[in-house]
């Protein structure tokens, strides 16, 4: 907790010394006005911006990716459900080997209505 404390006074020092050294006025043409503010508070907004476009890229990226493996492991899934079923007719063959169950997995794009839930109860009102 001390160590924090240092590292968070030391910080502060640092950017109220960056902020008294760099408190020039500047103009700022933006549109179709011109705005006057110090200077190191324009490299402050700048950053706090920068900041934030580079989040909400990262998040859109983890987004994505997690849209992408929920996907293949669907895909995965239902390669698993064929396979397993697939071998349970091979092996119905031989009298010796007990009967598989078969397992069928049924997602939104093969079923042929969506407006029912696993229960068969309707979902739209």
């Amino acid at each position: 907790m001390k160590f924090k404390l240092i590292v968070f006074t030391v910080l502060l020092a640092v950017v109220l010394a960056f902020v008294y050294q760099n408190s020039v006025p500047v103009a700022v043409r933006f549109f179709n006005g011109e705005y006057v503010l110090p200077f190191a508070l324009l490299l402050m907004v700048v950053l706090a911006v920068g900041v934030l476009l580079g989040m909400l890229l990262v998040l859109r990226r983890q987004s994505y990716n997690r849209k992408k493996k929920t996907a293949k492991e669907a895909q995965q899934k239902v390669a698993a459900a064929t396979a397993a079923s697939d071998a349970g007719h091979a092996g119905q063959d031989s009298v010796t080997e007990p009967l598989a169950q078969e397992t069928t997995v049924v997602t939104g794009e093969d079923h042929e209505s969506n407006n029912t839930d696993h229960r068969g109860n309707s979902r739209v009102w």
